[in-house]
């Protein structure tokens, strides 16, 4: 995806500070791209070496373009319709964390959190939601803590599917069960 973007960058479609936002957010996504002019790229990319003669052709295909191409390519940036938002963020807890919260992954985050536990459950009342996640953030919390002091503390990762996934196996086994009694 790099060079996809680092081609847009050569044909003037996106600038600088919007190669590195996209590049750092990964919010773009190879099966997103409908456009012939992408098509054509990808083909051309997955028929060279591109380590060692992508440089060269990449600028060929940049020229190769056409200002019909170019243009359509130019508006799909503009209306986003590259752009695809990052369903899955990462929640990176540093190794020395001992006190972890799922505030400090950030509000795009907990949003994807609750968006996943939503698709599978669209009824989830907003307290046993609310409760589904808190036991699941003590659980991270707890494996923080406990990592952070032991010998060999590491940097841990929690995507928000399996932050969700336990949330959600929670709501069903706990909350659900003891409703149904």
């Amino acid at each position: 995806m790099k060079e996809l973007l680092r081609m847009q960058k050569l044909a003037g479609l996106i600038t600088e500070s919007e190669l590195k936002k996209y590049l750092a957010e990964g919010k773009l996504y190879e099966e997103d791209f409908k456009n012939p002019i992408l098509d054509k790229y990808l083909e051309l990319k997955k028929s060279i070496d591109y380590k060692t003669v992508f440089p060269t052709d990449l600028q060929s295909f940049v020229d190769s373009l056409d200002n019909t191409e170019r243009e359509g390519l130019k508006r799909d940036l503009a209306e986003g319709k590259l752009l695809k938002e990052n369903t899955n963020p990462i929640w990176v807890i540093d190794s020395f964390e001992d006190s972890a919260d799922i505030e400090q992954a950030g509000p795009e985050y907990k949003t994807a959190v609750i968006n996943i536990i939503k698709s599978k459950h669209p009824d989830i009342s907003d307290k046993d939601l609310e409760a589904s996640i808190e036991v699941m953030n003590v659980t991270w919390y707890n494996e923080a803590r406990s990592n952070a002091k032991g010998s060999d503390p590491e940097e841990m990762e929690v995507s928000a599917e399996d932050f969700a996934d336990g949330a959600i196996e929670h709501y069903e086994d706990v909350i659900v069960w003891d409703n149904n009694r």
